[in-house]
């Protein structure tokens, strides 16, 4: 492994607001098809796990959006005074974290001046490493709800014959990611309403429907781009996937999240009157799909 650049970067062909936006892009979407948040998250909020000092400003809501149950994070010089090493394959998947640097010049009059200067250094997270231990890691928000898992919903989700790995864990992300082909969503305790967990986890696997070895829609498959014609489609045929299941199911109560959640595509949708047909077309097939039914007589 090579050793990764750490501390202040010089920037040469692309500025840093240039990295921010594509870092955020890539978090939304670069497999990570999130929605809506009906369970309880962790609440503890980044920090650096060498230091247990948090982030704050952009940062904090830079490092947020990442798909880590735990949020804390180190620098390269950090892991290597922990004596820790960082997984094979994470090597690249760093993380830029943003600062301040007050540069002093003179002026014409002979005057210094500081101008500010946004410069930035990397960081891994935790679930990355191999051998860290902090005693600043935090604890998980404690799952506080108790539920019986819904027959009905789980016959469904077993029933799917060829599903992608399905990982439910404590945790404050519900995704799929079409790379690696994997749905990750927080466990059924953390949902005050259990409905909404099945509503969740429908929701995704309404996504991995779109994989090319499944139904193969080019809005799982192609890279598209958040708020776009195409990406505003494949979230409505995810949710009504998840409305349909939940129907099939008895589940009738998350039905208003799933028109609150539509509506937020009302834009999308009064440019093109034929996108919400389309997306129900599209879902009925994921849903078929899921149900191992065949879609030619459905």
């Amino acid at each position: 492994m090579g050793t990764p650049t750490n501390g202040a970067i010089q920037m040469s062909k692309i500025s840093v607001y240039e990295i921010v936006t594509n870092r955020v892009l890539e978090a939304m979407e670069n497999g990570n098809i999130a929605w809506r948040k009906p369970w309880k998250g962790n609440s503890v909020m980044p920090f650096n796990a060498a230091t247990g000092r948090r982030y704050s400003g952009g940062n904090l809501f830079f490092l947020s959006m990442l798909p880590y149950s735990t949020l804390g994070f180190v620098t390269f010089n950090q892991i290597k005074a922990a004596g820790s090493t960082i997984k094979v394959g994470e090597e690249k998947n760093h993380t830029p974290v943003f600062y301040w640097r007050m540069l002093e010049k003179k002026n014409d009059k002979g005057k210094i001046e500081k101008i500010p200067m946004l410069r930035y250094f990397l960081v891994w997270n935790v679930e990355q490493l191999d051998g860290f231990d902090s005693k600043h890691i935090q604890a998980s928000e404690s799952t506080e709800y108790e539920h019986d898992p819904i027959e009905s919903a789980e016959a469904i989700v077993q029933g799917y014959a060829d599903a992608p790995e399905m990982i439910v864990k404590e945790s404050n992300v519900a995704c799929y990611r079409p790379a690696d082909d994997t749905i990750t969503v927080p466990q059924i305790g953390q949902y005050e309403n259990p409905n909404e967990y099945y509503s969740t986890l429908f929701h995704e696997m309404g996504h991995s429907t779109g994989h090319a070895s499944r139904l193969n829609r080019s809005e799982v498959t192609d890279p598209i781009k958040f708020g776009s014609h195409s990406y505003s489609l494949e979230e409505m045929v995810a949710e009504l996937t998840a409305a349909f299941l939940c129907a099939e199911s008895g589940i009738d109560n998350t039905i208003e999240n799933s028109a609150a959640y539509i509506k937020g595509w009302h834009a999308k949708l009064k440019s093109d009157p034929k996108l919400f047909w389309t997306a129900a077309g599209r879902a009925q097939k994921a849903a078929n799909h899921i149900l191992g039914r065949n879609n030619a007589e459905s």
